[in-house]
């Protein structure tokens, strides 16, 4: 199994427990509230045993009570299935008693087993595995008990077989129905998983460059204004570098785009490594580069941030073109913003554009080296 469906796997049990313990704390508040309701009909039904289970009931809610607490708990948040199975024995237990108490001859309490049964099925998001477990659980209960402590005679056997024909009928049913509500569930959560997959993917292609994985000229744009917002409130300066590369159309003409491809992230590589971690990197189209530096407190720094970023051009590790050792070289134009400035992105760019075209005129002069030239 891969990496990827294992963590979906684990989101979607994550998901599911969190359900499970949403929807575990109205299903017990409910059986307690409905507590005067069910004692009424003891008293209707079953009027000599009203005070012996008017205490069963009393203990079972005191039960209900102590999960309700027990659910906010750490092990109640990582085990809700656990505390929801506790439930549906005591519920279990409660009714065998009423229904061995008051024997099989069409008691109304065993219309209560598949009232529970229906309501933890059809509330509860129970995989297969734990819809057999707790259906065949109640199942045994009642089929124990009665065989236990109210043996069916040979005038009323066919009563007990027919209502555990009809309770095993519904455990058969609400497996099913589990069955099916789990695999829509995973199908939905897959779906989902997918849809927030390929979102993510959308906002990364939107914002970022998917040739050298460096943010485009779009998120350029956007994080400009807030960097020069930085810096004025901080009164520092911002610089801003065009790079732009050295015989990189001749690259493209004579070796094909994809080694042009793997020329441009090669530079953008030695552009990434050779700035600090809070600097960006930014490609802006074809072999067009543009570095944005800020928390510049002295305009004598610019100086090293230039040697730093030729430093790593000059030292860098070729790349093989055709059998052949390239090292790539740029033109590089600066700019600093300061913090009385109110210059947009397209005015600063365009002051670094045209100090790399002074550099990329150097650079000619210089058997074309990387040359970087302040605006």
């Amino acid at each position: 199994m891969r990496r990827s469906d294992i963590t979906q796997r684990r989101r979607f049990e994550e998901e599911t427990r969190m359900l499970f313990h949403q929807r575990l704390f109205p299903i017990i508040l409910v059986g307690m509230i409905l507590f005067p309701v069910f004692s009424f009909i003891d008293y209707v039904v079953a009027r000599e045993y009203f005070l012996v289970f008017i205490f069963l009931r009393g203990a079972c809610a005191l039960g209900f009570i102590l999960l309700l607490l027990i659910s906010y708990t750490r092990f109640g948040k990582l085990h809700p299935f656990t505390l929801g199975l506790i439930a549906y024995l005591m519920a279990g237990i409660t009714l065998s008693i009423m229904v061995v108490t008051t024997g099989i001859h069409g008691s109304i309490y065993e219309i209560g087993f598949i009232i529970v049964l229906i309501v933890f099925s059809s509330l509860l998001p129970l995989d297969t595995k734990q819809s057999t477990v707790t259906g065949f659980l109640l199942f045994f209960i009642y089929v124990i008990s009665v065989l236990v402590f109210s043996r069916p005679t040979a005038g009323n056997v066919h009563i007990f077989f027919i209502n555990a024909f009809y309770l095993f009928t519904f455990v058969l049913i609400c497996i099913l129905k589990c069955y099916a509500d789990h695999e829509t569930r995973s199908k939905e959560f897959a779906l989902r998983m997918e849809l927030d997959s390929q979102k993510e993917k959308l906002q990364y292609m939107a914002y970022y460059d998917m040739l050298t994985g460096l943010p485009n000229r779009t998120l350029f744009y956007g994080l400009y204004p807030l960097t020069i917002a930085r810096g004025r409130r901080n009164n520092t300066l911002v610089i801003l570098m065009m790079i732009d590369l050295n015989h990189f159309k001749e690259i493209n003409d004579t070796y094909g785009h994809d080694t042009g491809d793997r020329v441009l992230r090669h530079a953008g590589e030695l552009l990434s490594k050779s700035i600090r971690a809070e600097d960006l990197v930014v490609r802006l189209g074809g072999d067009e580069f543009v570095i944005i530096i800020q928390n510049i407190q002295k305009g004598e720094e610019v100086a090293g941030i230039s040697k730093r970023i030729v430093e790593a051009f000059v030292n860098q590790v070729p790349i093989e073109i055709s059998g052949e050792a390239y090292t790539v070289s740029a033109s590089i134009g600066v700019t600093v913003v300061r913090p009385d400035e109110d210059s947009s992105a397209d005015e600063a760019k365009a002051k670094a554009d045209r100090a790399m075209y002074m550099a990329k005129d150097q650079s000619k002069a210089m058997g074309h080296n990387t040359c970087i030239q302040l605006a």
